[in-house]
């Protein structure tokens, strides 16, 4: 009986590895997703040429800026 119970504590405790193991692959997979996500979303945005915030201003065919001082302090 005693070695009955020892048999299903270790398949319990199997189970629970084996569960433990799927979610971190699991939130693993959702990290990698939302992380790929935030790359793309941040390569769609252009990025100030002075002060590397998000831009707003474009100025020439590759440089913007985040507003007109960072344009006039980057241009001189």
């Amino acid at each position: 009986m005693r070695r009955s119970m020892e048999q299903q504590q270790v398949e319990i405790r199997r189970q629970m590895e084996r569960r433990l193991s799927e979610k971190i692959s699991e939130v693993k997979r959702q990290c990698d997703v939302e992380k790929q996500r935030a790359v793309e979303d941040t390569k769609k945005k252009q990025w100030c040429a002075n002060c590397g915030k998000e831009a707003l201003f474009f100025c020439c065919w590759n440089t913007s800026y985040c507003d007109y001082p960072c344009q006039v302090s980057g241009s001189g």
